[in-house]
């Protein structure tokens, strides 16, 4: 590939993941499988892909960097999902940001799930890339079992996941190109889908929950449902009072809740905003 093949491969798989984005923010579950083949060309690290990380360094560009909120929760705990990415804006402002770039935070742990064991970002981008998105795999990792019985809104936490991480490439992509012609950075997609975003959710050996929730709902919604190790399911939900303007997650538990399935898809006690 030339590099002007090069240049105009990355501008087209821009416009492409754009399109992904605007789909499923729209409500189109379905484009989340389509999302997932082109994070797999566009970020991960297999033979044929690292789109990013070619442009950068055939056109000498500076790698864009992502913003992942610091956790006290340690990466071994026996359920970890996130942090996810946040970027130069952290929506809790008092969790201190780590700063890497974009092939750095691939090769940074996404996941750590009980009978799974850890999954870097470039694995889960990968195991749905392969499966769903790029092929139809004849087998089903046990990651993408496991990970689509978390629930996020409607949705599930893979699904969740992939989006935060086509924010990644979409902007990064941008910030890439802008640099290349002399143009203004793009605007960063915002965070939240459906009024939702999961920062993060952990248990640790102690048996300690941790969470990172932030909601922009002006009423009551369900925020994230899960698996316990006894059988049952937690959901938490997103209580909002409109005589205050402000909302407060409760939590229940309930054997035959199970979240809705849309394809392959602050600590101590949790922090929302």
């Amino acid at each position: 590939m030339t590099n002007d093949e090069l240049l105009s491969a990355s501008r087209r798989m821009l416009n492409r993941i754009t399109r992904d984005l605007d789909s499923i923010d729209a409500g189109h579950g379905d484009a989340i499988d389509d999302l997932a083949g082109k994070l797999r060309t566009t970020l991960c690290f297999g033979k044929g892909d690292r789109l990013l990380l070619r442009l950068c360094n055939v056109f000498h560009l500076e790698m864009p960097s992502v913003t992942v909120p610091y956790t006290l929760v340690p990466e071994k705990s026996p359920f970890l999902i996130g942090p996810l990415p946040e970027w130069a804006s952290p929506l809790n402002p008092a969790v201190a940001p780590k700063i890497m770039t974009i092939p750095e935070w691939m090769r940074s742990q996404a996941v750590h799930l009980p009978g799974v064991g850890r999954r870097s970002w470039d694995q889960v981008i990968s195991d749905f890339g392969n499966t769903y998105g790029a092929h139809v795999s004849a087998t089903v990792p046990q990651f993408l079992d496991e990970i689509r019985t978390y629930g996020v809104g409607t949705g599930t936490m893979g699904a969740h996941m992939l989006r935060a991480a086509g924010i990644v490439a979409e902007h990064g992509l941008g910030l890439a190109l802008a640099e290349l012609d002399g143009s203004d950075a793009p605007t960063l997609r915002g965070h939240h889908a459906g009024n939702v975003f999961i920062g993060m959710m952990a248990l640790t050996d102690w048996g300690e929950a941790f969470w990172s929730v932030s909601c922009d709902a002006t009423e009551s919604v369900e925020l994230f449902s899960m698996p316990t190790f006894d059988g049952q399911r937690m959901v938490g939900t997103w209580t909002y009072d409109p005589e205050t303007g402000k909302g407060a997650m409760t939590f229940d538990w309930s054997a035959s809740h199970q979240p809705e399935i849309d394809g392959p898809s602050n600590s101590g006690g949790g922090s929302t905003s």
